[in-house]
């Protein structure tokens, strides 16, 4: 097989003369514990190198990942199309490589709408390049070498990977990125149609607590709540919190209920759960709060924290409940009848 490095020919666009990067585009699939990336380079070059001879590495916050093998792909349709200089040389190279990110505290935190900077940098791998033999020489071959070390594209994408929630809304739900030209990412988005119920001056239990709905199927893999109320007038902030059972279905609406049972303990003036109280969550005083709900939804692949806070008020004054037995004295048996067991 023939290898060869020419001369990028009239190259009045910039200063090199045997390789730069045009541009390139990708897709970015965002999974649980890792993120998958195929990306294009649009390369202005005049070579034919051995295979996995044009590599990079991509920097992302606090992880890189290297070596990723770029190769020609087999469909250069629309490559001279994309570029404006030099469209003659122009060729699409592919990667495809999945960054694992399971590991990286920065994608465990809670981020909304937060810039993440990434940048990609090429090399030529000598040790694949060394497959060309005698076809290429090793002056073309450094000054090649020295050029693609200088290319790199800086690009963002801002990520949301926990939505924030108080009202009744649409979010977008975020399950990838695009980037067809340019620096920055396009996001990939599911709109999610969130409702809340209104809780305000209740005299009753309530125990619906979210509706979840969106076009495409999702499924709700986990949730807890914890409730943050106060009695009266009192400043004393009391909580009470659980897991919540939760049905994994896929579906394209879902409402979310407590389903556990609670009652009002007069001697410790606080709500607990117990089987024998009211279905839901109530306080028989005058009072007011509200509760965090935490759910961990998953669509397309793609796993996404919900944290929701919605207020509620209960107008109501019950008092303990007992029972009263009074003492009672039988002076005559007159309208008693005798009963032998």
């Amino acid at each position: 097989m023939s290898y060869f490095i020419n001369e990028i020919k009239d190259n009045t666009y910039n200063h090199y003369k045997y390789h730069y990067l045009d541009h390139l585009t990708t897709v970015i699939d965002i999974r649980d514990n890792y993120w998958s990336f195929a990306i294009d380079l649009y390369s202005i070059n005049d070579f034919k190198l051995p295979i996995n001879s044009l590599a990079g590495d991509l920097q992302l916050p606090y992880q890189r990942m290297e070596n990723i093998a770029f190769n020609l792909a087999s469909d250069q349709t629309g490559a001279q199309e994309a570029v404006k200089y030099n469209k003659k040389y122009c060729h699409i190279y592919s990667g495809c490589f999945n960054v694992d990110i399971s590991q990286n505290d920065f994608f465990k935190q809670d981020l909304n709408n937060t810039k993440i900077d990434l940048t990609l940098s090429l090399f030529i791998d000598p040790e694949a390049a060394k497959a060309a033999g005698t076809d290429i020489s090793q002056d073309n071959l450094d000054n090649l070498i020295n050029e693609t070390n200088e290319q790199r594209w800086d690009f963002v994408a801002y990520y949301t990977n926990t939505h924030l929630i108080d009202n009744s809304c649409e979010i977008d739900n975020i399950t990838g990125f695009n980037l067809p030209i340019g620096k920055q990412c396009i996001p990939t988005i599911n709109p999610i149609l969130v409702s809340l119920p209104s809780l305000e001056n209740l005299k009753v239990s309530f125990n619906d607590l979210i509706t979840i709905s969106s076009i495409v199927p999702f499924q709700i893999m986990s949730g807890k709540i914890k409730f943050y109320y106060w009695l009266e007038l009192s400043s004393e902030c009391k909580t009470i919190e659980t897991v919540l059972e939760i049905d994994r279905q896929l579906s394209n609406s879902k409402t979310v209920s407590l389903n556990n049972y609670t009652v009002f303990d007069y001697g410790k003036n606080e709500v607990v759960f117990d089987p024998i109280g009211v279905k839901g969550f109530n306080i028989p005083k005058y009072s007011q709060g509200y509760y965090e709900l935490e759910l961990q939804v998953q669509q397309d692949n793609t796993i996404n924290k919900f944290i929701i806070k919605n207020k509620f008020s209960f107008q109501q004054n019950i008092i303990k409940p007992y029972i009263a037995i009074t003492h009672r004295v039988i002076e005559s048996l007159e309208g008693f009848k005798e009963v032998n067991f």
